[in-house]
């Protein structure tokens, strides 16, 4: 006998979606067209009453990708709180409202959209060009560590700290 987590859940086969149909939940805005023509595919992996994480199927996201995607999501009127994940394609969407509106708003998606402009500055950008230097100093001090012996790396200290002790070079 299977428990709670374990339990399949079972869809009436009346909520299944037919391709070339459109799907339009009760109370919600209009019908949204689904066809083979539809610009940005996705696969649902967790969804609740408000909130729902979907996966992109294209096989990477570059870091302006999901800048515009997250762009794009957050104009959106139902839409509370949306991020993007560029490193797994997911995208979690905090909403109001129907949920088949924000999934009719993901497949009218398109990188080529009029009106999406990349962000002049980028959070994702900036956190990985500190994220980059951060394991390079982590690495050069883990090699430093392992493979120069103590006396070496003092004398390396000392040199690099010259310029400071006699002030040709100012304390940032």
């Amino acid at each position: 006998m299977l428990s709670g987590r374990n339990r399949k859940r079972r869809i009436p086969l009346d909520r299944l979606r037919k391709p070339d149909t459109y799907t339009k939940a009760r109370g919600c805005g209009p019908p949204c067209f689904l066809s083979l023509e539809v610009e940005m595919k996705i696969i649902i992996k967790h969804q609740s009453r408000g909130r729902i994480r979907v996966q992109a199927t294209q096989p990477r996201m570059s870091l302006e990708q999901a800048d515009l995607l997250e762009g794009y999501l957050q104009k959106l009127p139902q839409v509370i709180r949306a991020t993007v994940h560029e490193r797994t394609r997911c995208a979690i969407v905090e909403y109001r409202g129907c949920q088949q509106d924000i999934i009719c708003a993901f497949s009218r998606f398109s990188y080529q959209m009029d009106g999406l402009h990349p962000p002049i500055s980028s959070s994702r950008a900036l956190n990985r060009i500190y994220e980059e230097k951060l394991v390079g100093m982590v690495a050069e001090k883990t090699v430093s560590v392992l493979f120069f012996p103590t006396p070496v790396r003092i004398a390396y200290t000392v040199w690099k700290a010259i310029p400071y002790l006699f002030g040709w070079c100012p304390i940032p």
